[in-house]
């Protein structure tokens, strides 16, 4: 498609596409369901190997892949339920369906989808991203395949990935979808990493150590991908968020408080890291990878509070906190907040669990964090 044609279209049918995607209740709980979803993609030729192959092959296998997912059940609607419907009110307005089936085929599909869409809009928008950052995201994909094959780490060198010049005008609607997207699957695959860190840490033998410190690393590559996608996700104008992209986050569009928080994807998360707080002494005996961990996970929070600056939350009230009447409050200073306590999930011997800045304190009964 030709710029003259894209830039002409309207911001919504540039981003018409929908992600299928699994319910985070059902992720793979046991690694050999996704080594037969990815012994059967490579088997295809439709793995991580897609998102090197020319821009034309690449549309293609978007349009296999996604024929794969439209044959999973969409999950129907919640009808009642704040925080249910706080959920579906998330995934409709960043283009989610949620199905369920075979957990490994729709997690790993879903993954590639989400790459491949990325991809196509960095080629015709291009990116700010840092050479360094870009490997950090390009890389998760061959490291999902690599961790449920087990197969030796891939080679991974950036030079594989150049950064794309971009050809046509950055459409932030779209971007901040896409970007969305792209981080709601990579949310589940840190999600994924973190619930098998847990399982090699209790396995408790000789064996186990070194599936410790593999899924320690794991953690660790796909949190800093999850920041490139951060990044990546904010990379057009604050002129821009405050004219086409913030007024769709409000009402009539969506119910007043809009939020991150309502995604069932980060709720997911910060459960799999509450749980694992209870093995992170054994992780910690480990020094160094462990350090590397908590500075991972710190990028990002810092890319998070990047966005949440970027777009006028060191002066202003979030979405949220505007809904709740706390209108002198600043949006970064809760994303602050609740970065140190999620940091706290992954250093025992620190904070409560259940402290949280007072902005996002609510009962689980309304079902808001």
């Amino acid at each position: 498609m030709s710029c003259e044609k894209w830039n002409t279209m309207p911001d919504e049918q540039k981003a018409d596409s929908f992600l299928r995607l699994l319910d985070p209740n059902h992720l793979p709980v046991e690694r050999e369901s996704l080594a037969r979803a990815a012994i059967r993609l490579v088997g295809d030729h439709r793995d991580d190997q897609v998102l090197r192959v020319t821009e034309p092959e690449r549309h293609r296998a978007r349009r296999v892949l996604t024929d794969e997912l439209l044959g999973h059940e969409p999950i129907p609607p919640a009808r009642s339920g704040r925080r249910a419907l706080d959920q579906d009110e998330h995934d409709r307005h960043f283009g989610v369906v949620r199905v369920h089936g075979d957990s490994g085929a729709i997690f790993l599909t879903s993954l590639l989808v989400s790459y491949l869409d990325m991809l196509d809009d960095v080629e015709r928008g291009g990116t700010t991203l840092g050479q360094a950052q870009w490997t950090d995201l390009l890389r998760v994909p061959t490291l999902v395949f690599d961790f449920a094959l087990r197969r030796q780490a891939s080679a991974f060198p950036g030079s594989d990935f150049p950064i794309p010049a971009g050809r046509c005008e950055l459409l932030p609607h779209r971007r901040w979808h896409v970007g969305h997207r792209l981080f709601f699957t990579l949310i589940q695959t840190t999600t994924q990493a973190v619930t098998s860190l847990s399982q090699a840490v209790r396995a408790g033998d000789e064996a186990a150590e070194a599936d410790v410190r593999g899924c320690v690393d794991f953690v660790r590559l796909t949190t800093l991908g999850s920041t490139a996608a951060l990044r990546l996700t904010a990379d057009f104008s604050p002129v821009d968020y405050e004219q086409r992209v913030r007024p769709t986050m409000l009402p009539p569009h969506v119910r007043p408080g809009f939020s991150g928080l309502q995604t069932r994807d980060h709720r997911h998360l910060l459960n799999a890291m509450r749980k694992l707080r209870e093995d992170m002494a054994t992780v910690a005996e480990l020094g160094e990878p462990h350090a590397e961990l908590i500075a991972a996970i710190r990028s990002l929070h810092d890319a998070h509070a990047y966005v949440c600056t970027r777009f006028g939350g060191d002066t202003a009230p979030s979405l949220r906190m505007a809904a709740l009447g706390q209108q002198d409050g600043k949006g970064v200073e809760v994303v602050r907040g609740l970065a140190r306590h999620r940091e706290s999930l992954l250093e025992p011997s620190r904070a409560n669990a259940h402290d949280q800045p007072r902005a996002y304190q609510r009962s689980d009964e309304d079902g808001h964090e």
